[in-house]
């Protein structure tokens, strides 16, 4: 209610709200707790960011030559996390023009990407996929399936069949916990539009009607890529190759 009937919202955002609308009390423990969960998403999401440029372009990956690519270990992990994260520090440095330049940018080009993949599953025909260089599992023999458009694809995959993570090796099966973890990092930041209610002409309204259509677009696109997948990719193609 105080998103969608609060005036300009002031430096702090969601805090702000909070603390106006629960008091200085309620409000101080509720922007704590808030603070270290940005902490932590900024965290996961850094990670990820890492595992997706690793697993892509580092040594082994699945865009290079064997033998090519960044370096891959703990340390360089830690490198390059370092400075997507001072990245991220120079942007909200230099204002919030900027991070709202950037955030267009951003969906732009997440918007390209999920177009693409859209596309491709309409037109690419049945194929076979190599098995990425990187899984542990791999069998230099075989190659994996993707069958296109199959109702009997859908029906293999219909039903949950936990096994193990090959990026994960060691960690044992996994199960319903950790693939929610996985997915709900992709389903939170609808309290983005908040902290740059300062620059919007009219917070009250734009706020609570960006905030729902985030929240719509987000359950129709992961309904899809998630129907699209089910019909189209095999079972071992999917617990084998994560590209």
């Amino acid at each position: 209610s105080a998103i969608a009937t609060s005036a300009n919202v002031e430096k702090g955002g969601v805090y702000y709200l909070i603390s106006r609308s629960l008091g200085p009390e309620f409000g101080g423990a509720a922007g704590a707790i808030f603070y270290v969960a940005n902490l932590f998403g900024c965290a996961s999401y850094i990670i990820g960011v890492v595992e997706v440029v690793t697993d892509s372009i580092g040594v082994g990956g699945t865009f290079v030559k064997p033998g090519q690519g960044l370096p891959v270990s703990y340390w360089y992990e830690f490198l390059y996390g370092t400075i997507f994260l001072l990245f991220c520090l120079a942007i909200c440095i230099i204002g919030a023009k900027l991070f709202a330049r950037t955030s267009t940018v951003i969906v732009i080009i997440v918007f390209i990407a999920l177009g693409s993949s859209m596309f491709s599953f309409g037109f690419v025909e049945t194929k076979l996929v190599p098995w990425p260089r990187n899984n542990p599992f791999r069998e230099n023999s075989s190659t994996l399936l993707y069958t296109s458009w199959s109702w009997d694809t859908f029906q293999s995959n219909l039903q949950p069949s936990y096994t193990i993570d090959y990026s994960r090796v060691g960690k044992g099966i996994m199960n319903f916990q950790y693939v929610f973890a996985i997915l709900f990092n992709g389903c939170i930041g609808v309290m983005s539009g908040v902290n740059i209610s300062g620059n919007l002409k009219n917070p009250s309204k734009s706020i609570p009607e960006g905030t729902l259509l985030a929240l719509v677009i987000t359950f129709c696109t992961y309904t899809l890529l998630f129907t699209f997948s089910s019909f189209t990719c095999s079972r071992q193609l999917l617990v084998n190759n994560y590209y």
